[in-house]
């Protein structure tokens, strides 16, 4: 991109990283309703490279660069969002749905970044499977097989 657009339009670098996030957030709000089942709201993340593979891959070009929050004009706003998730599970333990040995916030790592890894992992996918990792049909089926560890997770828990 020309910095001279970039400076033009949105103020410079923060300014387009600030109007991405909004753009993200706006989406989000399309995406995922706060009352979403997790197995369900999983898979509509996982769904989001299908729909919207350029987001995806700017967040995880994002996270590349990322050398602490100093240099994250989205920090803030970021962080509040992600507590807000992150809530949303302890929630879920506190109705007794998930064990009370599983950190909220690792899972929610840990479910953001397999619903991200047909993104940062195109290479791995191909290699195991041999289906093309960008495909509509791979990515439902990926899809889907998270959203089944995800209520698998919810499920056993139940069990304890």
């Amino acid at each position: 991109m020309n910095q001279q657009l970039i400076s033009y339009y949105f103020d410079g670098k923060e300014g387009l990283a600030k109007a991405i996030s909004e753009r993200w957030r706006e989406r989000e709000d399309e995406l995922v309703s706060s009352d979403m089942p997790l197995p369900e709201k999983i898979r509509h993340y996982a769904l989001e490279a299908l729909h919207n593979p350029e987001s995806v891959r700017l967040l995880a070009w994002s996270g590349l660069e990322y050398d602490g929050p100093q240099g994250d004009p989205d920090y803030a706003s970021r962080s509040e969002r992600l507590s807000r998730n992150a809530e949303q599970i302890r929630q879920l333990q506190v109705d007794g749905q998930l064990d009370d040995g599983i950190d909220p916030t690792v899972l929610m790592v840990m479910l953001m970044g397999a619903a991200m890894a047909p993104t940062f992992l195109p290479h791995v996918i191909q290699g195991l499977t041999g289906a093309d990792p960008t495909s509509e049909e791979f990515l439902r089926a990926y899809a889907g097989q998270i959203e089944r560890l995800a209520e698998i997770i919810l499920r056993d828990s139940d069990r304890r």
